[in-house]
């Protein structure tokens, strides 16, 4: 090969080695990824059964309470009634009742209200898990689909990104898969 060829194949390479830097990096960039991460625990948590399991105890402790302040106003209107008649004993008896349930109204919901908390501190406590678990099903989503960074779409620094590269409801298809 003469000194020409060999020149032009140096600078053949030379532009193909400085062009290669280049199409790394534009494939870096194509190769980023976002998900709300808001929006699959949300998904995560709503369907979970402990989560079902304490607004079924919360909503079932609201109507336990509804109940009871229902029985105590007919109780109040019973004891206005026997006011109003004169009838001095069964007022007295009425309103020893109505007091006696306020009392038991008020040490109930602090006892259920205990109970709720400390279930809802259990949940979130398991949370530790999820997040491992979310990164994993992150970590999983991201790889398989040939993404190289993920993004959280609430970082503020976060100004656009293209509908295509939201892995979201693939993290939460991926949660829901491994957690059958």
């Amino acid at each position: 090969m003469n000194t020409k060829g060999m020149l032009a194949a140096l600078l053949l390479l030379g532009a193909a080695l400085l062009a290669t830097p280049a199409r790394a990096s534009a494939e870096q960039l194509t190769t980023v990824a976002v998900v709300d991460l808001s929006k699959v625990t949300n998904a995560f948590f709503a369907e979970s059964q402990a989560v079902r399991d304490l607004k079924k105890k919360a909503d079932d402790l609201r109507s336990e309470i509804a109940q009871q302040q229902n029985e105590i106003q007919q109780l109040q209107q019973q004891k206005l009634a026997a006011d109003q008649r004169g009838d001095r004993s069964a007022s007295l008896q009425l309103e020893d009742q109505i007091n006696k349930k306020q009392d038991f109204l008020q040490e109930f919901r602090r006892i259920k209200q205990e109970e709720l908390n400390r279930q809802q501190k259990n949940l979130l406590q398991s949370n530790s898990a999820f997040y491992t678990q979310m990164y994993t099903a992150v970590s999983y989503v991201a790889e398989s689909l040939g993404y190289s960074v993920v993004l959280d779409i609430s970082n503020p620094n976060l100004l656009w990104w293209s509908p295509t590269v939201d892995i979201t409801n693939q993290v939460i298809d991926r949660l829901r898969s491994t957690n059958q």
